[in-house]
Protein backbone atom coordinates (compact mmCIF):
# COMPACT_ATOMS: atom_id res chain seq x y z
CA UNK A 1 0.00 0.00 0.00
CA UNK A 2 1.29 3.44 -0.90
CA UNK A 3 2.44 5.69 1.93
CA UNK A 4 0.73 8.78 0.51
CA UNK A 5 -2.90 7.85 1.40
CA UNK A 6 -1.76 6.99 4.93
CA UNK A 7 -0.07 10.39 5.16
CA UNK A 8 -3.30 12.10 4.05
CA UNK A 9 -5.33 10.37 6.76
CA UNK A 10 -2.65 11.24 9.29
CA UNK A 11 -2.73 14.86 8.10
CA UNK A 12 -6.49 15.07 8.71
CA UNK A 13 -5.95 13.66 12.21
CA UNK A 14 -3.17 16.16 12.95
CA UNK A 15 -5.33 19.08 11.82
CA UNK A 16 -8.19 17.94 14.05
CA UNK A 17 -5.84 17.60 17.03
CA UNK A 18 -4.32 21.02 16.32
CA UNK A 19 -7.64 22.82 16.96
CA UNK A 20 -7.99 22.00 20.70
CA UNK A 21 -4.24 22.53 21.11
CA UNK A 22 -4.60 26.01 19.61
CA UNK A 23 -7.48 26.81 21.97
CA UNK A 24 -5.34 25.67 24.89
CA UNK A 25 -2.50 27.84 23.65
CA UNK A 26 -4.88 30.78 23.35
CA UNK A 27 -6.11 30.44 26.94
CA UNK A 28 -2.53 30.05 28.17
CA UNK A 29 -1.46 33.23 26.38
CA UNK A 30 -4.32 35.17 27.99
CA UNK A 31 -3.15 34.19 31.49
CA UNK A 32 0.61 34.55 31.03
CA UNK A 33 1.85 38.12 31.74
CA UNK A 34 4.56 38.26 29.07
CA UNK A 35 2.47 36.54 26.41
CA UNK A 36 -0.49 38.74 27.32
CA UNK A 37 1.48 41.93 26.60
CA UNK A 38 2.83 40.43 23.40
CA UNK A 39 -0.68 39.44 22.27
CA UNK A 40 -1.96 42.96 23.00
CA UNK A 41 0.87 44.44 20.94
CA UNK A 42 0.24 41.95 18.17
CA UNK A 43 -3.49 42.70 18.17
CA UNK A 44 -2.88 46.45 17.96
CA UNK A 45 -0.38 45.99 15.12
CA UNK A 46 -2.81 43.81 13.18
CA UNK A 47 -5.58 46.33 13.71
CA UNK A 48 -3.35 49.19 12.52
CA UNK A 49 -2.24 47.24 9.46
CA UNK A 50 -5.73 46.14 8.41
CA UNK A 51 -7.16 49.61 9.05
CA UNK A 52 -4.47 51.22 6.87
CA UNK A 53 -5.09 48.76 4.06
CA UNK A 54 -8.84 49.39 4.29
CA UNK A 55 -8.41 53.15 4.28
CA UNK A 56 -6.03 53.05 1.35
CA UNK A 57 -8.51 50.96 -0.62
CA UNK A 58 -11.26 53.51 0.17
CA UNK A 59 -9.06 56.52 -0.60
CA UNK A 60 -9.23 57.91 2.97
CA UNK A 61 -6.54 59.94 4.75
CA UNK A 62 -4.21 58.04 7.03
CA UNK A 63 -2.72 60.73 9.31
CA UNK A 64 -3.73 63.84 11.24
CA UNK A 65 -1.66 66.93 12.08
CA UNK A 66 -0.45 66.71 15.69
CA UNK A 67 0.50 70.36 16.42
CA UNK A 68 -1.40 73.67 16.43
CA UNK A 69 0.00 75.19 13.24
CA UNK A 70 2.16 73.40 10.73
CA UNK A 71 3.54 75.47 7.81
CA UNK A 72 3.42 73.97 4.34
CA UNK A 73 5.79 74.90 1.51
CA UNK A 74 5.13 74.22 -2.15
CA UNK A 75 8.73 73.18 -2.83
CA UNK A 76 10.96 71.18 -0.58
CA UNK A 77 13.00 73.73 1.40
CA UNK A 78 16.76 73.54 1.23
CA UNK A 79 17.19 75.21 4.63
CA UNK A 80 16.91 73.16 7.83
CA UNK A 81 13.53 72.90 9.47
CA UNK A 82 14.70 75.00 12.45
CA UNK A 83 15.40 77.94 10.11
CA UNK A 84 12.13 77.54 8.22
CA UNK A 85 10.10 77.63 11.45
CA UNK A 86 11.13 81.21 12.24
CA UNK A 87 9.98 82.53 8.86
CA UNK A 88 6.77 84.52 8.71
CA UNK A 89 3.62 82.50 8.31
CA UNK A 90 2.60 84.46 5.21
CA UNK A 91 5.63 83.00 3.39
CA UNK A 92 4.20 79.46 3.70
CA UNK A 93 1.83 77.93 1.18
CA UNK A 94 -0.66 77.05 3.93
CA UNK A 95 -0.97 76.41 7.66
CA UNK A 96 -2.36 73.07 8.72
CA UNK A 97 -4.12 73.07 12.05
CA UNK A 98 -4.11 70.28 14.57
CA UNK A 99 -6.49 67.48 13.64
CA UNK A 100 -6.35 68.10 9.88
CA UNK A 101 -6.45 64.82 7.99
CA UNK A 102 -3.59 64.41 5.54
CA UNK A 103 -2.10 61.66 3.42
CA UNK A 104 1.63 61.02 3.45
CA UNK A 105 2.95 61.03 -0.14
CA UNK A 106 6.70 60.86 0.41
CA UNK A 107 8.97 60.46 3.41
CA UNK A 108 12.58 60.83 2.23
CA UNK A 109 15.63 61.27 4.44
CA UNK A 110 15.90 64.73 5.90
CA UNK A 111 13.71 67.18 7.85
CA UNK A 112 10.70 67.30 5.53
CA UNK A 113 7.94 65.05 4.29
CA UNK A 114 5.43 65.54 1.49
CA UNK A 115 1.73 65.42 2.33
CA UNK A 116 -1.60 65.89 0.59
CA UNK A 117 -4.81 67.29 2.08
CA UNK A 118 -8.27 68.21 0.95
CA UNK A 119 -9.64 71.75 1.21
CA UNK A 120 -13.23 72.49 2.16
CA UNK A 121 -14.20 72.86 -1.47
CA UNK A 122 -12.88 69.35 -2.22
CA UNK A 123 -9.68 70.55 -3.91
CA UNK A 124 -6.61 68.42 -3.27
CA UNK A 125 -3.38 70.21 -2.41
CA UNK A 126 0.06 68.97 -1.57
CA UNK A 127 3.23 70.40 -0.07
CA UNK A 128 6.19 69.82 2.23
CA UNK A 129 5.99 70.01 6.03
CA UNK A 130 8.60 69.43 8.74
CA UNK A 131 8.74 65.97 10.27
CA UNK A 132 8.87 67.30 13.82
CA UNK A 133 7.06 70.12 15.59
CA UNK A 134 8.19 73.53 16.86
CA UNK A 135 10.56 74.22 19.71
CA UNK A 136 7.94 73.84 22.44
CA UNK A 137 6.60 70.66 20.85
CA UNK A 138 9.35 68.56 19.37
CA UNK A 139 7.25 65.45 18.76
CA UNK A 140 6.25 64.10 15.36
CA UNK A 141 4.19 66.41 13.20
CA UNK A 142 1.85 63.64 12.06
CA UNK A 143 0.11 60.95 14.01
CA UNK A 144 -1.95 58.03 12.82
CA UNK A 145 -5.64 58.74 12.51
CA UNK A 146 -6.52 55.15 13.36
CA UNK A 147 -7.85 54.75 16.89
CA UNK A 148 -6.25 51.89 18.83
CA UNK A 149 -8.31 49.05 20.23
CA UNK A 150 -8.96 48.48 23.86
CA UNK A 151 -6.68 46.09 25.70
CA UNK A 152 -9.32 43.35 25.78
CA UNK A 153 -10.07 43.64 22.06
CA UNK A 154 -6.36 43.73 21.20
CA UNK A 155 -5.75 40.70 23.44
CA UNK A 156 -8.56 38.77 21.76
CA UNK A 157 -7.24 39.67 18.31
CA UNK A 158 -3.68 38.69 19.25
CA UNK A 159 -4.59 35.37 20.82
CA UNK A 160 -6.95 34.54 17.93
CA UNK A 161 -4.16 35.29 15.47
CA UNK A 162 -1.74 33.04 17.39
CA UNK A 163 -4.33 30.27 17.46
CA UNK A 164 -5.04 30.51 13.73
CA UNK A 165 -1.32 30.84 12.96
CA UNK A 166 -0.64 27.65 14.94
CA UNK A 167 -3.34 25.73 13.03
CA UNK A 168 -2.08 27.13 9.73
CA UNK A 169 1.54 26.27 10.55
CA UNK A 170 0.57 22.69 11.44
CA UNK A 171 -1.41 22.34 8.21
CA UNK A 172 1.34 23.95 6.12
CA UNK A 173 3.99 21.76 7.73
CA UNK A 174 1.97 18.64 6.97
CA UNK A 175 1.40 19.78 3.38
CA UNK A 176 5.15 20.25 2.97
CA UNK A 177 5.70 16.78 4.45
CA UNK A 178 3.19 15.28 2.00
CA UNK A 179 4.87 17.08 -0.88
CA UNK A 180 8.27 15.72 0.17
CA UNK A 181 6.78 12.25 0.57
CA UNK A 182 5.14 12.47 -2.83
CA UNK A 183 8.41 13.69 -4.35
CA UNK A 184 10.28 10.76 -2.75
CA UNK A 185 7.73 8.30 -4.14
CA UNK A 186 7.99 9.93 -7.54
CA UNK A 187 11.76 9.57 -7.42
CA UNK A 188 11.44 5.89 -6.50
CA UNK A 189 8.98 5.33 -9.35
CA UNK A 190 11.24 7.17 -11.76
CA UNK A 191 14.20 5.11 -10.59
CA UNK A 192 12.23 1.87 -10.99
CA UNK A 193 11.08 2.93 -14.47
CA UNK A 194 14.65 3.81 -15.40
CA UNK A 195 15.92 0.44 -14.20
CA UNK A 196 13.12 -1.32 -16.10
CA UNK A 197 13.98 0.60 -19.28
CA UNK A 198 17.67 -0.24 -18.85
CA UNK A 199 16.77 -3.91 -18.36
CA UNK A 200 14.64 -3.88 -21.50
CA UNK A 201 17.41 -2.13 -23.41
CA UNK A 202 19.84 -4.85 -22.30
CA UNK A 203 17.40 -7.56 -23.37
CA UNK A 204 16.88 -5.86 -26.73
CA UNK A 205 20.66 -5.60 -27.19
CA UNK A 206 21.08 -9.27 -26.32
CA UNK A 207 18.30 -10.27 -28.73
CA UNK A 208 19.85 -8.13 -31.44
CA UNK A 209 23.22 -9.73 -30.81
CA UNK A 210 21.66 -13.19 -31.00
CA UNK A 211 19.88 -12.25 -34.21
CA UNK A 212 23.17 -11.02 -35.69
CA UNK A 213 24.85 -14.27 -34.66
CA UNK A 214 21.99 -16.28 -36.18
CA UNK A 215 22.29 -14.29 -39.42
CA UNK A 216 26.00 -14.96 -39.45
CA UNK A 217 25.43 -18.68 -38.86
CA UNK A 218 22.82 -18.77 -41.62
CA UNK A 219 25.29 -17.08 -43.96
CA UNK A 220 27.97 -19.60 -43.02
CA UNK A 221 25.51 -22.45 -43.49
CA UNK A 222 24.49 -21.10 -46.90
CA UNK A 223 28.14 -20.84 -47.89
CA UNK A 224 28.72 -24.43 -46.72
CA UNK A 225 25.66 -25.61 -48.68
CA UNK A 226 26.96 -23.80 -51.75
CA UNK A 227 30.38 -25.43 -51.40
CA UNK A 228 28.73 -28.81 -50.81
CA UNK A 229 26.65 -28.34 -53.96
CA UNK A 230 29.78 -27.48 -55.90
CA UNK A 231 31.51 -30.57 -54.54
CA UNK A 232 28.49 -32.71 -55.37
CA UNK A 233 28.45 -31.40 -58.93
CA UNK A 234 32.19 -31.99 -59.23
CA UNK A 235 31.77 -35.51 -57.88
CA UNK A 236 28.92 -36.20 -60.31
CA UNK A 237 31.08 -34.89 -63.14
CA UNK A 238 33.98 -37.11 -62.09
CA UNK A 239 31.64 -40.07 -61.75
CA UNK A 240 30.26 -39.45 -65.23
CA UNK A 241 33.74 -39.11 -66.64
CA UNK A 242 34.78 -42.34 -64.86
CA UNK A 243 31.81 -44.21 -66.29
CA UNK A 244 32.57 -42.90 -69.75
CA UNK A 245 36.24 -43.98 -69.41
CA UNK A 246 35.15 -47.41 -68.18
CA UNK A 247 32.74 -47.81 -71.08
CA UNK A 248 35.44 -46.77 -73.46
CA UNK A 249 37.87 -49.27 -71.93
CA UNK A 250 35.30 -52.02 -72.18
CA UNK A 251 34.61 -51.06 -75.77
CA UNK A 252 38.29 -51.11 -76.55
CA UNK A 253 38.71 -54.47 -74.86
CA UNK A 254 35.77 -55.95 -76.74
CA UNK A 255 37.10 -54.60 -80.04
CA UNK A 256 40.57 -56.05 -79.33
CA UNK A 257 39.20 -59.54 -78.63
CA UNK A 258 37.16 -59.50 -81.81
CA UNK A 259 40.21 -58.41 -83.80
CA UNK A 260 42.25 -61.26 -82.33
CA UNK A 261 39.60 -63.82 -83.25
CA UNK A 262 39.34 -62.47 -86.73
CA UNK A 263 43.10 -62.63 -87.12
CA UNK A 264 43.13 -66.16 -85.78
CA UNK A 265 40.43 -67.23 -88.19
CA UNK A 266 42.38 -65.53 -90.97
CA UNK A 267 45.64 -67.35 -90.34
CA UNK A 268 44.06 -70.66 -89.40
CA UNK A 269 43.73 -72.02 -93.00
CA UNK A 270 47.33 -71.17 -93.81
CA UNK A 271 48.50 -73.12 -90.80
CA UNK A 272 46.12 -76.06 -90.91
CA UNK A 273 46.24 -76.74 -94.69
CA UNK A 274 50.00 -77.45 -94.91
CA UNK A 275 49.66 -79.82 -91.99
CA UNK A 276 46.93 -81.73 -93.76
CA UNK A 277 48.91 -81.94 -96.98
CA UNK A 278 51.95 -83.19 -95.20
CA UNK A 279 50.01 -86.23 -94.00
Amino acid sequence: MSALPIAKFAGILVRQVAKPVSLRLQSYAEGHPVLRDYCIFLGQSLHLFTARILRQSQGLMQYTVNQPKTPVWGEKPSAPAAVMRVLREDQALALLKAGRAVELLSNPDGDYQKVQWKERGGELKEGWIPKRGSAWYSGPTLQSSIKPLSSIEALNNGTAFISEAFIFSVGATWVVYEMRLSAAESKLKAKAQKEEMERRDREIAELKQRADEADMHRAELAESNRKLSDLTLALESLRSESQEAKAEREHLASSGRRTIWLAAFAILPSVVLPLVLMR
